[in-house]
């Protein structure tokens, strides 16, 4: 007994010693969290959807009655017995109508929902960049875990729209001191600003697979597993996490600027690379936000896309971030980053141009629309 519990305090003991799990982790968090943030952007219409069905239950009774009244006026008696005949209606139960008509008028509540997040956050980050300067990385990145695995459980199990707005404005808190507190080990544990970029490109390309991964897994697994265990999932993944990040830190309080005073917000945004940087990252991002908030809605609307199709349109987009991070972490420094950055807002623009003329072509039935073939006993 006394030899199991020593070898494990030496295996503690050269976890604690290893730059890779701080790598781990804080990949791991920024994965999660922004998984969590893409995952309920193809749960969002639906779920309104099934809220203003449960508000107005009239709707699906009406449903129920049309489709009773159609087979009824088309059915008749064969003449002859053991036969079955395959009759065609002429009439659709308007319901997918009705739901695109609804989420089209919704487009305020999904934009609340995704504005939410980065709103608190950056509030959020003008508080915890100093609260680190005090205390240190290790109790703001367990804060960080904390806040967001209470998130995806109640992402999980709310049932109201408001409980819903209020979880992903509290993501934000989280998701402030994750990424701050995430940032800040890294730069505390590799001091060589080589491997350091190297290394926060690595943990950054979490982020692009969390793009990638969030949308086709929220659309997938709400679709065939339920929103339950869909976002529970998720937030047993963040526990394992802050085991793990407790086990190497051990929560202790330092701070980090010891000789020198922090430099102020103000210094910072005078900077003419620090401005520069902000603004291209901010316009970029300004663009994924107006793709998320109405991207799902028009989805269902225009091309009348299943519940587990809608994040995979996201596939492109995000397979494209993902890429681009991690071979732009592999860039030298001396190389003229501001012409990468130039090129992101461009190509973001283009894109942008580029996606209204996205259009379905249906062909008008001269008889109108029909329903698939109702089997006539």
């Amino acid at each position: 007994m006394v030899k199991t519990s020593s070898c494990c305090m030496d295996f503690l003991k050269k976890a604690r010693q290893s730059k890779v799990i701080a790598v781990v982790i804080v990949s791991t968090t920024l994965l999660i969290d922004y998984m969590l943030l893409l995952a309920i952007v193809p749960v969002v219409p639906p779920f309104l959807w099934k809220i203003h069905l449960k508000e107005h239950p009239e709707i699906s009774q009406n449903h129920v009655d049309q489709v009773h009244d159609i087979s009824t006026s088309t059915s008749y008696t064969p003449a002859f017995s053991n036969s079955t005949f395959m009759v065609e209606a002429t009439v659709q139960p308007p319901m997918k109508e009705l739901e695109s008509a609804y989420l089209a008028t919704q487009s305020v509540k999904i934009a609340a929902v995704i504005a939410a997040k980065p709103a608190v956050q950056i509030i959020a980050n003008i508080f915890v960049g100093p609260l680190i300067d005090r205390i240190g990385y290790h109790i703001p990145l367990f804060v960080g875990l904390v806040v967001i695995c209470f998130t995806a459980i109640t992402f999980g199990l709310g049932q109201t729209y408001a409980v819903l707005l209020i979880s992903v404005a509290i993501q934000g808190i989280g998701s402030s001191c994750a990424m701050a507190g995430g940032m800040t080990m890294l730069a505390s544990v590799y001091i060589d600003p080589q491997k350091r970029g190297q290394v926060i490109g690595i943990c950054l390309s979490a982020i692009g697979v969390g793009l990638v991964a969030g949308p086709p897994y929220g659309s997938v697994m709400n679709a065939f597993v339920g929103k339950p265990a869909t976002f529970l999932l998720l937030a047993g993944i963040t526990i394992l996490t802050g085991i793990c990040q407790v086990c190497y830190s051990s929560l202790k309080i330092e701070k980090i600027h010891a000789n020198n005073e922090a430099p102020s917000m103000w210094i910072l945004l005078k900077d003419p690379y620090i401005l520069l940087a902000a603004s291209s990252i901010s316009l970029v991002n300004i663009v994924f936000g107006v793709l998320n908030s109405g991207l799902p809605a028009w989805l269902i609307k225009t091309f009348k896309s299943p519940k587990w199709l809608i994040g995979l349109a996201y596939l492109p987009l995000c397979i494209a971030y993902a890429v681009t991070t991690n071979v732009m972490s592999f860039i030298p420094a001396k190389t003229y980053r501001w012409a990468f950055a130039l090129g992101g807002v461009v190509s973001s623009s283009l894109g942008c141009l580029c996606l209204p003329f996205a259009t379905r072509s249906e062909k008008k039935s001269q008889k109108g629309k029909k329903l698939p073939f109702c089997k006539i006993n």
